[in-house]
């Protein structure tokens, strides 16, 4: 198949500040895929808006600062995500939790749709794997949606995007996948040994994310147990200690009493 050159396909207006320049970049890059893939816009509904969306996601990804106020909120497993939406206090942390989830699947899903340790190798694992992902966004996204409609105030272009989202979602996988072989170009350039080092790096960075969390929280329940030593402070302490110990085995501390 003969490689395709995106700066050859897509131009930008000369004089576009650089970040203006990226989120142009993605938007054709979106619409192109659209009409490559026979996925047009508006065909069965209005879903502009859709691609918007996607284009400021895409041109979110490639921005550090993203990663780093998203990742606090991506979750691996199913089941801790309905835990932490459990203890949410607020609705727009809830909304929050699955939209960023939904975000980081349907990209999953059709950007790094190969990177699955484990399952190289595998086209019918792969494809579990793929159709998990899938399942989920839409699930997540009509989460997102649900609760985006008890926010104060009310965003209803955005409500409307999600539930797009989520009753689309195959098919925005489908154009984003294209996206990438076409224009992204990142089957060429990483491996899937690459791939898996990358998603590797990446836990590996969320994880001690969440070990430096779970020390702040055993360092303010240890300050409160000095001051405190009640039965209820002491409790926590115990468990916080054997959460710790869990992702430290290092951790040595077990309150008395």
């Amino acid at each position: 198949m003969k490689k395709r050159n995106c700066s050859k396909l897509i131009r930008i207006a000369q004089g576009t500040r650089p970040q203006d320049a990226t989120l142009q970049f993605m938007t054709n890059c979106v619409l192109h895929s659209r009409i490559e893939t026979g996925l047009e816009s508006n065909t069965e509904e209005y879903d502009e808006d859709v691609n918007v969306y996607l284009a400021h996601l895409l041109n979110s990804f490639i921005n550090p600062r993203y990663y780093r106020a998203a990742r606090k909120y991506i979750t691996k497993y199913e089941m801790d995500i309905f835990a932490r939406v459990e203890k949410a206090k607020d609705v727009r942390m809830k909304y929050t939790l699955y939209k960023t989830n939904a975000d980081f699947l349907l990209l999953s899903a059709s950007l790094f749709s190969n990177s699955d340790p484990g399952l190289h190798g595998s086209r019918s694992l792969l494809k579990q794997g793929k159709r998990a992902k899938v399942e989920r966004g839409k699930t997540y996204y009509r989460f997102a949606f649900a609760y985006s409609e008890q926010i104060t105030p009310r965003s209803p272009s955005l409500t409307e995007v999600l539930d797009k989202l989520s009753r689309g979602f195959e098919k925005y996988v489908r154009i984003l996948t294209h996206l990438r072989g076409e224009y992204f170009n990142l089957h060429e350039h990483l491996s899937g040994g690459e791939e898996y080092h990358l998603r590797q790096s990446i836990n590996a960075t969320a994880e001690r994310e969440k070990l430096r969390q779970k020390q702040n929280e055993f360092l303010d329940l240890f300050l409160a147990w000095k001051d405190n030593p009640d039965e209820t402070v002491t409790q926590k302490l115990r468990e916080v200690c054997g959460q710790l110990r869990e992702m430290d085995p290092t951790f040595r501390f077990e309150p008395g009493g």
